[in-house]
C-alpha cells in the first residue's frame, strides 16, 4: 500500500527563522576536530580562444587562477565561518597550491594548524604552466608572455 503524502505548503508554519539562527549560534566557540584530506580546488579562468586541432578541446587564454579549500578543507572553512575553533588533522601537498591553502587558513585566529602534515608525494604543481599541471586543459597563455601560441601538452 502506498501512503499518500501531502506536498502542499503548510500555511500554519511560522516564517520565523530564529530556530535556524539558534542552531548556527551553537557552533560559536565550539572546539571541533576535522579529520580528512585537505584538497586545493583550483579554478582556472580564461576566455575561449579556439578549438584544438588535436582533440575536441577548447583552447583558452589563461587570465586568472583561484585556489580554494576543498574536501575536508571546505568543512574547515565552513566551521570557521560559523565561529567554531577548528583542529584539522590531515595532509596537504607540499606544493604551491598547498602553500596557498596554508596561507588562507593562517588568516584565521580560530584554527590550530600544527596538526596539518605537509606531504611531498605526487607534486603536480612543479611548474607554473597550467598545461603541465592539468594535462586535460589547453591554454593559449598570457598575451604578454607567449602571445596566442598554443602550448603543447607534455606528459
Amino acid at each position: 500500500m502506498v501512503k499518500k503524502v501531502n506536498c502542499r505548503r503548510n500555511d500554519n508554519h511560522k516564517k520565523d527563522s530564529s530556530g535556524l539562527f539558534a542552531i548556527i549560534d551553537r557552533f560559536r566557540n565550539k572546539k571541533i576536530c576535522v579529520v580528512g584530506d585537505i584538497i586545493a580546488d583550483v579554478f582556472i579562468y580564461g576566455k575561449p580562444y579556439r578549438l584544438s586541432r588535436e582533440a575536441p578541446v577548447v583552447v583558452i587564454k589563461h587570465e586568472d587562477e583561484v585556489v580554494c579549500p576543498g574536501s575536508a578543507g571546505n568543512t574547515i572553512n565552513n566551521l570557521l565561518a560559523l565561529g567554531a575553533y577548528v583542529y584539522p588533522l590531515g595532509y596537504i601537498g607540499n606544493d604551491s597550491a598547498g602553500e596557498r591553502i596554508m596561507e588562507y587558513f593562517g588568516r584565521f585566529k580560530d584554527i590550530e594548524l600544527g596538526r596539518i602534515i605537509r606531504y611531498d608525494g605526487c607534486n603536480h604543481n612543479q611548474d607554473k604552466d597550467p598545461c603541465r599541471r592539468y594535462p586535460h586543459i589547453k591554454t593559449a597563455g598570457n598575451k604578454d608572455r607567449q602571445g596566442y601560441r598554443q602550448k603543447t601538452i607534455t606528459s
